[in-house]
This record gives structure tokens, C-alpha cells and sequence, in this order.
């Protein structure tokens, strides 16, 4: 079976969770690289003095690109949220065979590379 599949009930739910939390922040970046290649994209083709229709339909593509950034950071931050509420619930000394104490380990290494990314995102505006 998959690797979710533990004895350890805390365990199996902060490994779904941190999952999600992957899952979240790669589509977060992928709608920052999506905005940057179309932002290119439209310059390019104002530089080339391309058809003014294209233009305009690249521009709106550029903009449903940019109104989706605050949105997955906002659904990427309230994953990350979740997560850190399921790490509050650690139970002590209950890991059995060590299983949770490693993906607690990993579950905080996620949360701490997620605020330092929003830091950098802060500091960037």
C-alpha cells in the first residue's frame, strides 16, 4: 500500500496533510511562473508590433493569471494553517516506532520554509 498507510493515526493525518500543503504551494508557484512567462509573452508581442486582437486576448490571459496568485497563496496559507493546528495536537510520547516524530520533523521543516517564503514575498512588495 502507500506510504500513508500507518499504524499511527496522527501519523497517516500529518502525512495527508503535509501533502496537501505540497500540493498547495507547487500550484502557488506555478501561477507566479504562469504570470511571469505571460507577462514576457505580451511584451514580446507589443515589441513585435504583432495584431492588436492578440494582444488583448494575451493580456487577458495575463490577468486571470494575476488574479489567481492571491488566491492560491490565501488557499496556500490556510492549508498551512491546518497544518500547524494538527502539529498543536502532537501527541507526546506516542510515536510508535518513530514514525511520528519523523513526520513531525518534516511536517515543521514545511511550515518553516513556507513562512520564510512569505517573508521573502513581504519583504519583495
Amino acid at each position: 500500500m502507500s506510504k500513508a498507510k500507518t499504524s499511527n493515526p496522527y501519523a497517516r493525518k500529518l502525512t495527508i496533510q503535509m501533502g496537501v500543503c505540497k500540493r498547495m504551494s507547487k500550484e502557488a508557484s506555478y501561477y507566479v511562473k504562469e504570470v511571469e512567462e505571460n507577462s514576457a509573452r505580451v511584451k514580446k508581442m507589443k515589441e513585435d508590433d504583432q495584431d492588436p486582437f492578440d494582444i488583448k486576448k494575451q493580456e487577458e490571459v495575463l490577468d486571470e493569471s494575476v488574479m489567481m496568485v492571491p488566491d492560491s497563496r490565501r488557499r496556500l496559507g490556510e492549508v498551512m494553517q491546518a497544518l500547524e493546528e494538527l502539529l498543536a495536537e502532537a501527541p507526546e510520547g506516542q510515536a510508535e516506532g518513530g514514525d511520528s516524530d519523523e513526520k513531525v520533523a518534516e511536517a515543521r521543516a514545511l511550515l518553516a520554509a513556507f513562512r520564510e517564503e512569505e517573508a521573502q514575498l513581504e519583504a519583495a512588495k
